[in-house]
């Protein structure tokens, strides 16, 4: 394991199947007794973009891997009201199809309360690189947008109140 700067990254998580371990100050880690067929491999740490790998193991075969952390990008969002004023301290819901560690976002749920800031704008950084989508919440209205790595900033605007 190592970082995108190529350090190693000590003291990760790794899990494969029902194996896991974590990596020492080389960034290696040994998961042994693995059973031949399709293997998912998964890394967690707190300061890295989760990543997710799929593979075949052939019976017998032992496999090294190189995993570098991926870039991972920031989603930005605006909210504003239907006159064009931004909107402070929205709920904001994430949907991502993948983890999210600082959200604790795993299989589409978060399990974390979300707020625009003083500016109705949110920031999410180290995203992995899959879509992400927003639900804004004011009151009895609701906005939301979808957004990629390709085009990670969007202005939301919540319909006028009834």
């Amino acid at each position: 394991m190592q970082r995108r700067d190529g350090t190693p990254a000590a003291a990760t998580c790794v899990a494969a199947n029902d194996k896991r371990g974590t990596t020492d100050d080389s960034g290696r880690v040994v998961l042994d007794g693995l059973f031949p067929g399709a293997v998912a491999v998964e890394v967690r740490d707190p300061d890295y973009v989760w990543s997710r790998l799929q593979l075949d193991l052939v019976d017998g075969e032992s496999r090294t891997l190189v995993i570098t952390e991926p870039a991972g990008w920031t989603a930005r969002a605006v909210l504003l009201d239907a006159v064009g004023r931004s909107v402070p301290f929205a709920a904001v819901e994430v949907d991502s199809r993948a983890p999210v560690d600082y959200l604790r976002v795993e299989d589409g749920v978060q399990d974390l309360l979300l707020w625009t800031d003083a500016n109705g704008e949110i920031r999410l950084p180290r995203m992995h690189q899959t879509s992400v989508k927003l639900t804004f919440r004011y009151g009895s209205r609701e906005a939301k947008v979808k957004l990629e790595p390709d085009d990670p900033f969007a202005v939301v605007r919540l319909p006028p109140p009834r």
